[in-house]
């Protein structure tokens, strides 16, 4: 789970079991939209930062990839990059630079945002 700020509300961001990424109101516990689909793995790390002035939620999965989401509440978005990696994602860290840290069994990957 992450907890960050989209559209001046603070949410929470969990990741699935069923591939899926979910954002929560922090305040009242209700989901917000859409959970985000398109992970074909379980979701095992999540986070929510800015990059060029956009909030995106970043979600890192068993299928090997890292999908960084458009965070504007009220519908699932397309994702925008795409990041294939070479052994399950266990964690995900977007910095306030733009840039993610990904942890993989088969080390760690320093990645600039945007990608793609």
């Amino acid at each position: 789970v992450a907890v960050g700020q989209v559209e001046g509300r603070t949410v929470i961001v969990s990741g699935s079991d069923d591939g899926t990424v979910r954002v929560w109101d922090a305040g009242t516990g209700r989901p917000v939209g859409d959970p985000f689909t398109g992970h074909t793995g379980r979701v095992r790390s999540v986070a929510v930062g800015q990059v060029e002035g956009r909030t995106v939620i970043v979600s890192g999965s068993d299928d090997r990839s890292v999908r960084v989401w458009d965070a504007q509440l009220g519908r699932a978005s397309v994702p925008l990059p795409l990041v294939d990696v070479a052994s399950p994602v266990a964690a995900v860290v977007l910095g306030d630079s733009g840039q993610l840290a990904v942890g993989a069994e088969l080390g760690v990957i320093l990645i600039r945002l945007p990608v793609g």
